[in-house]
């Protein structure tokens, strides 16, 4: 029985500026990927309200 892929690909747009923060992060070896840092950096937010409720409070 194959295994379930617990991951999902992404392709992203980032701003020069980004793109060159998540490179400076992955280059000096604190990360071995840029995926690594956007993965790291999103981890800690906590998870998004339903889309109802954030169209009835105005999230």
């Amino acid at each position: 029985m194959p295994t379930k892929r617990t991951t999902q690909q992404f392709g992203i747009t980032l701003a020069s500026e980004m793109a060159g923060l998540v490179k400076s992060k992955a280059a000096p070896s604190d990360y071995a990927t840029e995926s690594e840092v956007i993965r790291d950096s999103v981890s800690p937010l906590p998870p998004a309200p339903p889309r109802a409720l954030q169209v009835a409070f105005k999230f």
